[in-house]
């Protein structure tokens, strides 16, 4: 509530006080003229407790953990035209207040779901590699690409206990994923006046090992699409300019078990393709205004609520 005081009766409440502590250090070397190297690493303590209300009050003691993550990375510049890097590192992510204190019950398609936080849930831990570069073609046009891999121990999660109305989901850890993927992007300026900025995202994740959900062993990870895609053409010609962007996403899963995979419904995550378009034009110095149609061709969709439907802004901007 925005205020408190409106508050009439509750059939139940939920506390949690989370405090992380960090601290970071980095240092940058200049190994060569080509070659520079970073060397980091941050300190995180965190601590929690909370309490929840239904009928009974209950006390979930405060408890903690700490984490050292060091990072190391190298930038070369093999040639003018050529950059390349490298990183490896350590990550730290502590549950949310709501991850381990609350309980929710939400509409769905035939009734409700209830999804139950877990007040002992353990901080995900992950070790991450990456290598890629950048590769100028010519004076206009740069692409970019990039190798990584992810794997993660205690991932939180939603676990689906009961999937037919009333539906259960549960917080839990999982005991071992992996994340790996190639991200490309390319910018191209065709002319004195239009940009194009294109990139493509490939993301392999996959459940490893789960004891508390086997079935999920070998499934891909929740929200989690296998292919992302976009481009959009920048235009500036004197006081004009526009945009046109299109961003494809492909079907993601809700359940740990890859089971949802209708689409078209409430709770669902639909593969799709957005458009937009934006017009501008600068009347003065210091005065511009703007029109922007998103979602033109009215796209529906669902990203487990209904996305936008077509809609249009205007916008007016002073600046002195």
């Amino acid at each position: 509530w925005g205020n408190p005081d409106t508050r009439t009766a509750v059939t139940g409440s939920y506390n949690g006080y989370s405090t992380t502590t960090s601290f970071f250090s980095q240092d940058e070397i200049d190994a060569t003229e080509a070659l520079t190297v970073y060397l980091g690493a941050r300190l995180d303590n965190w601590e929690t407790r909370g309490d929840s209300t239904v009928a009974t009050t209950t006390l979930y003691p405060k408890r903690s953990a700490t984490a050292i993550s060091p990072k190391a990375s190298a930038v070369y510049r093999a040639t003018e035209a050529t950059t390349l890097r490298a990183s490896f590192g350590r990550s730290f992510r502590a549950p949310t207040n709501e991850d381990m204190y609350t309980t929710s019950v939400t509409p769905i398609t035939g009734g409700t779901r209830t999804t139950r936080g877990d007040p002992d849930l353990q901080p995900e831990r992950g070790r991450t590699w990456e290598a890629g570069g950048e590769f100028r073609i010519t004076g206009n046009t740069k692409i970019t690409a990039t190798y990584y891999e992810t794997r993660l121990s205690n991932l939180i999660y939603l676990k689906q206990v009961v999937t037919t109305p009333p539906a259960l989901s549960l917080r839990i850890n999982a005991a071992k994923a992996r994340i790996r993927g190639i991200e490309l992007g390319a910018t191209s300026r065709l002319t004195s006046w239009l940009e194009l900025d294109a990139n493509y995202a490939y993301i392999d994740s996959v459940m490893l090992e789960n004891a508390a959900d086997p079935l999920s062993v070998g499934k891909r990870l929740t929200d989690s699409p296998r292919n992302i895609a976009g481009f959009a053409l920048t235009a500036q010609q004197g006081a004009w300019s526009g945009s046109l962007s299109a961003r494809h996403v492909s079907h993601s899963f809700f359940t740990a078990q890859n089971t949802d995979a209708v689409e078209g419904v409430p709770g669902s995550y639909d593969a799709h393709t957005m458009v937009n378009a934006r017009l501008g034009y600068e009347f003065a110095k210091g005065v511009k205004g703007a029109v922007a149609i998103n979602n033109p061709l009215n796209t529906k969709a669902y990203s487990y609520f209904l996305l936008p439907s077509r809609n249009v802004t205007a916008e007016m901007e002073f600046s002195f």
